[in-house]
């Protein structure tokens, strides 16, 4: 399938603007690029600071998903449908600690909008629209609580799978109302679900949605790093926006769900490790503590972002918490089919993820590091 004009948005996110550069480089498609704007300036004006702004392949679309026709009206709407074959669905409102009522209008309901525009699409050309709708695999976070050891590319997400976390609820909803909308043959739908997206395989360089910053900041604040913590479907930002447009791209690999994670899940400590080696002399106390420590500090200091104090996070640290092992056997077969090779998880990269960080300011030089903490 060759992709030739698809409509994207989130693209001035951290994936999204990741996902924009790999359709430039990979495909030959038009990128209409979604934009909470008032007008068609204001919508450039907000693209400009992006590298691929300049591209006489990137559109920027004026809209928003929370309104009925992404505010466009109705002339709009269908002149956009009718030259759209694909949308690529990365927006969403990410707030790991807001209840789902909060997040979704943007989460569930901007979806809602974007499978009735493909469905236009679809009506309108008699081609099938292709929605890739970028998901989390946060929608299983609560299934090893329940007993479940392993979760595969197969399995459905409900909301007893995402527990009481309002963010990946919104996501489950969403799947769901994709999947009724795929049902109905308005749109063919592909669920592309990463886990946490950390840095970049060459630079090392990420953004403040990376789950690992909160942690790494939080070792630095206390001074200590635990005893051990718990591991995490994982993979660089690159590599996921790559792989993305690599699955979009082959036809046989349209319409299934994809886990966009190692077949290896990540140990947390291979990241927070690369503090010491970066020079940073911490303790280390035990896990429980050092989360009991996490807490008081945030509260105490409001240094602390929020996502550190995330129920994600005791999961992610194995805190009275339990996740399912994740499976991505199918979604890598599908990919080395494609050609996809992944950079490896070690210690240079988190080595360059904590140098970049501290270039930009998001973690203390190893001389400010806070005494470490004495049990």
């Amino acid at each position: 399938m060759s992709l030739r004009s698809v409509l994207l948005t989130g693209v001035t996110g951290s994936l999204g603007s990741r996902l924009c550069d790999e359709l430039l480089r990979r495909t030959s498609a038009t990128i209409y690029c979604l934009v909470r704007a008032e007008d068609e300036a204001a919508a450039v004006a907000r693209l400009s600071g992006l590298p691929y702004a300049a591209s006489e392949r990137v559109v920027a679309v004026a809209g928003d998903v929370r309104s009925p026709e992404l505010g466009l009206g109705g002339r709009a709407w269908d002149a956009l449908a009718e030259t759209i074959g694909a949308v690529f669905h990365c927006a969403a409102t990410v707030n790991l600690q807001a209840p789902y009522d909060l997040l979704a209008p943007t989460n569930v309901g901007g979806t809602r909008v974007l499978a009735s525009l493909a469905a236009r699409s679809t009506e309108l050309t008699g081609r099938t629209c292709d929605f890739h709708f970028v998901s989390t695999l946060g929608v299983f976070i609560n299934l090893g609580n329940r007993g479940v050891e392993f979760v595969d590319e197969t399995f459905v997400p409900t909301e007893d799978s995402a527990g009481e976390l309002g963010y990946p609820t919104t996501k489950v909803v969403a799947e769901r109302e994709l999947r009724a909308a795929a049902e109905r043959g308005g749109l063919r739908l592909t669920v592309h679900r990463p886990g946490l997206i950390t840095g970049d395989s060459r630079t090392g360089r990420t953004s403040d949605s990376d789950l690992l910053v909160p942690a790494l900041q939080a070792c630095l604040e206390l001074g200590s790093v635990p005893d051990g913590a718990g591991e995490t479907p994982a993979d660089t930002v690159d590599t996921v926006a790559r792989c993305i447009v690599e699955l979009a791209s082959r036809p046989a690999a349209l319409g299934a769900s994809y886990h966009l994670v190692r077949r290896e899940p990540l140990p947390l400590m291979r990241a927070i490790d690369a503090l010491g080696r970066r020079g940073h002399r911490l303790g280390t106390i035990p896990r429980e503590q050092w989360w009991e420590m996490v807490q008081e500090h945030s509260l105490d200091s409001g240094n602390l972002t929020l996502a550190m104090m995330s129920e994600v996070s005791r999961y992610m640290f194995a805190v009275g918490r339990r996740t399912p092992r994740i499976r991505a056997d199918a979604t890598w077969a599908a990919l080395t089919a494609a050609g996809v090779s992944a950079p490896p998880l070690d210690d240079a990269l988190f080595d360059r993820v904590v140098g970049s960080l501290e270039a930009d300011g998001k973690l203390a030089a190893p001389s400010e590091t806070r005494t470490a903490v004495r049990i």
